[in-house]
C-alpha cells in the first residue's frame, strides 16, 4: 500500500497500523543498533554525537560510564585515606626516633658531665702523688672512656659500653681513693 486510504472502513486502518508497525520496527532497530554501538563505546557526554548518545542513553553506556567513575571515585577515596592513615604511622614513627634521638643526646651529655668529675677526680690524685697500678689501672680505664666518647653515641650498645668504662673508671678510682 502506497497512497491515501480511499474508504473510511476496516482495511483502512489495517492499512495504518501496518505502516505504522513498519515504522516501529524501524525505530526499534534504530535504537538497538545503537544501543549496540553505545556499550562498545566510553559513553563520554562531551565526547559523543546526537545519536550515539541516544545510543548511549538507550543501551545503559552512560550508566556504566557513571557506574566507573563512581567506582573510580570510591578507590581513590580509599586510598587517600590509606595514604593518610601511613602517614600517620610515619609521623609517629619519626616522634619515637626523635624521642630515642634526645634520651640518647641527653644520656651522651650526662655520661660527658660524670667523665668530666672523674677526670678531675683522677687528676686530684696524681696531685696527691698517687702511683702504681691503681693509678694505672685508672689511666687505663680513662684513656678507654675517652675513646669510646670520641666515637658518636648513635646506639644503645655505644652508650652502654660508655656507661661501663666510666664505670670501670669510676671503680678504679675509688680503689686509689681507698673507699
Amino acid at each position: 500500500g502506497g497512497g491515501q486510504c480511499p474508504g473510511a472502513g476496516a482495511a483502512c486502518g489495517a492499512e495504518r497500523m501496518i505502516r505504522m508497525g513498519k515504522t516501529a520496527v524501524l525505530a526499534a532497530v534504530a535504537v538497538a543498533g545503537l544501543a549496540g554501538c553505545a556499550s562498545e563505546q566510553a559513553c563520554d557526554p562531551t565526547q559523543t554525537g546526537f545519536l550515539s548518545g541516544i545510543g548511549c542513553a538507550v543501551g545503559g553506556g552512560y550508566q556504566n560510564r557513571q557506574n566507573t567513575l563512581n567506582d573510580a571515585r570510591i578507590d581513590a577515596q580509599q586510598n587517600a585515606a590509606q595514604q593518610r592513615a601511613d602517614a600517620a604511622v610515619a609521623q609517629r614513627q619519626q616522634q619515637i626516633a626523635q624521642q630515642t634521638l634526645a634520651q640518647r643526646r641527653a644520656r651522651a651529655a650526662q655520661q660527658d658531665r660524670e667523665l668530666a668529675t672523674l677526670r678531675s677526680r683522677l687528676q686530684q690524685a696524681q696531685a696527691r702523688g698517687a702511683s702504681g697500678s691503681q693509678l694505672q689501672e685508672a689511666q687505663s680505664a680513662l684513656a678507654e672512656t675517652q675513646r669510646l666518647q670520641g666515637s658518636s653515641a648513635r646506639s644503645d650498645a655505644d652508650l652502654a659500653a660508655r656507661s661501663a668504662a666510666q664505670e670501670r673508671l669510676r671503680r678504679s678510682l675509688d680503689a686509689l681513693a681507698g673507699l
